[in-house]
Parts: structure tokens; C-alpha cells; sequence
């Protein structure tokens, strides 16, 4: 197995390279699984080749910080290797490559300090008497509008929105939204009851939808959650 020291390098060439970033097919992915389990060194280098774009991606997605992303980096493609005899083929071998990799995460979440989380009521609809919606959008996003000129800075008041939630409510929308896990595999990875998963995500996805009806909804977008 290739030493943190050699992880970490790859990583850092991985992202100077865009030519290197293509995944696995089928029958490499068998073969990959085949190297890794034979402890062959070609197989580490192209495992953190193949799937390291895709790891850094989600350690940056939930951590939230460069130094983290960097060292759940390495502890994914270690733990990849610490349990790929484990590696049953009921997913592709990609597939699971991204669950260690979101697993890893939440556990270096978990050790964090626990911060006091913010209210999201005030990111919900609210209605007057009449049962009408309430508009309180700030001016401040509305003047915002005319710099969202493409689809990438679209994504980007996406992602800094999802930010914005507080942390259970981002952790479960991250993993139900974005990395398309099922409720209940939501649930499992987050140690809550279906129940509670559901009604976190219900109304993460409503606080989502208000962050950003205000922008996008005056870009002609319309926001469905």
C-alpha cells in the first residue's frame, strides 16, 4: 500500500491533470478489485488515479474545509484498502468507493466539536391570515440576479446555499440530493429512524427552496424540491 506521503502527492497531481480523470469500465473495475486484492502497487496508483477526483470532490462537498478534505482523502483510499476483501459486488466497485468516502466524512464530522445549530424557521414559507405567502426576500439577493450568467455560477449559489443549512439538515440533504442515497440508506448512514429522516429532509428541501426562489425564480428557473 502506497504511504500517506505518496496518497497525498497523487492527489495533488490528480488536480494539475485533468487527462487523467476518466473512471474505470466494468472490466477495469474487476480487474482493479482483482490488483487491489493481490496487494499490487499498480493497482493503489490506479485506484487514487481513477477515483481520486470523485473522493476529494465529496471531502470537500461535506467538510467544508481544504486541511479535512485532504486527510479524509488519504483515510478513504486507506480504509479502501483495509476492507476491500469486504468488497461483495452487490454495487459497482465505484459506487462503493463513494460510500467509504461519505462514511469517512461523517465520521471525521462526528468528532467535531458539537456546534450549537441555528434555527431554519426563518428560511420556511410563512403565510399571512389569509393563508397567502408572505414575500420577505432580502434586496441584497434580488441585486445578485444579473451576475448569474451561466450554468456554473447557477451551481454555485446552489452549493453556497446548501451551505447555508445547518448541519443536520445539510448532512441529509447532501446524502438524499446529491450523492442519491434512499431515505432509508440515508437514515442507516446518519444513525436517525426513517421517520426523523424524513421530515429532516422535508424540510431542508423547503429551506432550500426559499433560500434560492428569490434568485432563481427571477431568472426564469423554476425551483422544484
Amino acid at each position: 500500500m502506497p504511504r500517506g506521503q505518496e496518497i497525498t502527492d497523487t492527489a495533488e497531481f490528480f488536480e494539475r491533470s485533468a487527462s487523467e480523470r476518466q473512471q474505470c469500465t466494468d472490466d477495469a473495475e474487476a480487474m482493479l478489485v482483482h490488483s487491489l486484492r493481490k496487494s499490487e502497487d499498480s493497482g493503489y496508483e490506479t485506484l487514487v488515479r481513477s477515483y481520486g477526483p470523485q473522493v476529494m470532490a465529496i471531502a470537500r462537498r461535506y467538510l467544508r474545509s481544504e486541511v479535512d478534505a485532504a486527510d479524509c482523502f488519504q483515510d478513504t483510499f486507506i480504509a479502501v484498502y483495509q476492507s476491500i476483501e469486504r468488497f461483495q459486488q452487490r454495487s459497482s466497485f465505484r459506487q462503493w468507493v463513494r460510500g467509504v468516502a461519505v462514511k469517512q466524512c461523517l465520521m471525521r464530522l462526528r468528532r467535531r466539536p458539537r456546534q450549537r445549530q441555528e434555527s431554519i424557521e426563518h428560511t420556511l414559507p410563512m403565510f399571512d391570515d389569509r393563508g397567502s405567502r408572505v414575500d420577505v426576500s432580502n434586496p441584497r439577493q434580488k441585486s445578485a440576479i444579473d451576475e448569474l450568467l451561466d450554468a456554473e455560477k447557477m451551481r454555485a449559489v446552489v452549493r453556497e446555499s446548501i451551505d447555508k443549512l445547518p448541519e443536520d439538515y445539510r448532512l441529509v440533504l447532501l446524502l438524499r440530493d446529491i450523492d442519491g442515497y434512499s431515505t432509508s440508506e440515508a437514515a442507516t448512514i446518519l444513525g436517525i429512524k426513517l421517520s426523523a429522516t424524513k421530515t429532516r429532509l422535508h424540510r431542508a428541501r423547503s429551506a432550500l427552496k426559499y433560500i434560492l426562489e428569490p434568485i432563481l425564480g427571477q431568472t426564469g428557473c423554476y425551483v422544484d424540491m
